[in-house]
């Protein structure tokens, strides 16, 4: 990372955070867990559905949009 991607500040519930570091190495930092995570959670069409959502959002042609046949994984 550089000086041009700055460290950012994310807040989320103690609990949330707890959860997570259950999965997380030591020897990961966080953005190499939760990059990890997404490739290992999306499939492909999720991932190319996201990148042209987020295309039309930057660009300012949509505001928010759910995806209308999200799939839903059962629990663990």
């Amino acid at each position: 990372m550089s000086a041009a991607d700055p460290i950012t500040s994310v807040p989320v519930h103690a609990s949330t955070l707890r959860l997570l570091q259950e999965f997380k190495t030591g020897a990961q930092n966080w953005d190499a867990f939760l990059l990890d995570l997404l490739e290992r959670e999306m499939d492909r069409d999720d991932v190319r559905y996201a990148e042209k959502v987020l295309a039309a959002y930057r660009t300012g042609k949509i505001r928010r949009q759910a995806r209308p046949s999200a799939k839903r994984r059962p629990p663990a």
